[in-house]
């Protein structure tokens, strides 16, 4: 754990901003792979901040998931809707298991953050779900 990632997760972005200002890197990986914006809190200004200063969304951990994958199994909103903005194509990115970003996302928790993550994403990313997922 690095002073980066930890204040990405508590949500300081004073702290934040200030490490990166001093050259700390977005892309550090702990020794199971995560990264600071894998472990973000889901505040906008956060995803933002990591994303505007180098954070890669490809990144990967030991079990092959990457940004997205940690922000649908966490049923973030403002998280997931950055990254696919950033990259449409992060819903087809598979884990290691062969699991797709899109199934994630299709068998994610019954939880009231969860369904608003499922209809934000089917709003603004008309089709792309469903049209991954089928093929």
């Amino acid at each position: 754990m690095t002073p980066l990632i930890f204040q990405a997760e508590l949500g300081r972005v004073d702290v934040l901003d200030l490490l990166l200002r001093y050259k700390a890197s977005p892309n550090f990986q702990t020794p199971d792979g995560n990264t600071a914006l894998m472990l973000a809190k889901d505040d906008p200004e956060i995803i933002d901040l990591l994303l505007n200063n180098g954070a890669n969304i490809y990144l990967r951990d030991k079990a092959g998931k990457s940004a997205i994958f940690y922000a649908i199994e966490g049923c973030k909103v403002n998280k997931t809707i950055r990254l696919i903005k950033r990259d449409p194509d992060l819903l087809t990115s598979v884990d290691s298991q062969g699991r797709s970003a899109s199934s994630y996302l299709d068998t994610a928790g019954s939880s009231s953050e969860c369904r608003k993550l499922q209809e934000r994403v089917k709003a603004k990313f008309p089709g792309s779900v469903r049209a991954k997922k089928n093929k």
